[in-house]
């Protein structure tokens, strides 16, 4: 094992490489038919509560259990799942966006080389990697938001919905059809110094706020055809127009594809550290 695999990172350092997978998830999210943006936002932020308990026994474990056999045996094969699950997602997005440039199979061997070299600084560097993309992120964020403004309308929000009970199962099932936080949690909280719930806590609150947040930009933007908006990340660039950014799919592209090689390196981590417990 490498001096960099062995070293330490605080819980907030923690929680913002688990805030950089929630994005991966949330730049890949493609609304059902129909679906009502200001719905998804309440069923996002309401998730977080959900997953408090879940965040938690994942920590715990994790904490816990890192040298057990059995443990580690669930995280290898749960680590690689996810691998495999999250690439092949990254590479049919961009397969699907860019088809001029990009090819399915093409995109995920490259996508798990570069992965694997990220995955070769240890947790250290590549946490502090996750925390140097979201503060890059939040600085951009901020100019697109004020190119954004001429094209959201709070009027196109609507909570109406004639089916809550589908319209929210629905959109929980597609908010959790990418989820690898609890795996990169339990398998690399070992790592972690302090309390799991130093780490837990400041990842959900950000969860819920960049959740709601985006989804209620995805509602004023799109209105009543967030659900024929495929990949919601994508379109919402699209609508961005202004002095000084004109469709800001370039930059949403860099940081979409930068938060899925935090994701997917993070996961092949938890799968490294977890075969070499069974070891």
């Amino acid at each position: 094992m490498n001096r960099s695999d062995n070293s330490r990172v605080s819980a907030l350092t923690t929680a913002a490489l688990l805030t950089a997978a929630r994005l991966f998830s949330l730049s890949l999210y493609m609304p059902h038919s129909g679906e009502n943006a200001a719905i998804t936002a309440v069923t996002a932020a309401g998730l977080c509560l959900l997953k408090l308990p879940l965040m938690t026994a994942a920590a715990l474990l994790g904490r816990h259990f890192k040298e057990s056999r059995a443990f580690s045996a669930v995280t290898a094969a749960l680590s690689a799942i996810m691998i495999i699950v999250c690439a092949n997602a990254f590479a049919e997005m961009t397969a699907e966006t860019y088809p001029e440039h990009c090819t399915r199979p093409t995109t995920f061997i490259v996508l798990l080389c570069i992965c694997a070299y990220v995955a070769s600084m240890g947790l250290a560097g590549t946490a502090r990697t996750a925390s140097l993309i979201l503060a890059g992120f939040a600085a951009v964020c901020t100019p697109v938001l004020i190119e954004m403004r001429g094209s959201m309308l709070s009027d196109r929000l609507d909570l109406l919905s004639y089916q809550p009970v589908r319209e929210i199962t629905l959109t929980a099932a597609g908010l959790l059809r990418l989820f690898p936080e609890p795996v990169i949690l339990a398998g690399l909280i070992g790592g972690t110094e302090g309390s799991p719930d130093r780490a837990v806590k400041p990842f959900l609150i950000a969860d819920a706020l960049i959740s709601g947040l985006f989804f209620l930009m995805c509602g004023t933007v799109m209105g009543r055809f967030f659900g024929q908006s495929g990949y919601a990340f994508y379109t919402l660039a699209g609508n961005t127009h202004g002095a000084f950014i004109d469709r800001a799919n370039g930059i949403f592209t860099f940081f979409s594809s930068s938060f899925t090689m935090i994701t997917v390196s993070a996961l092949m981590l938890t799968f490294i550290r977890s075969v070499k417990a069974l070891k």
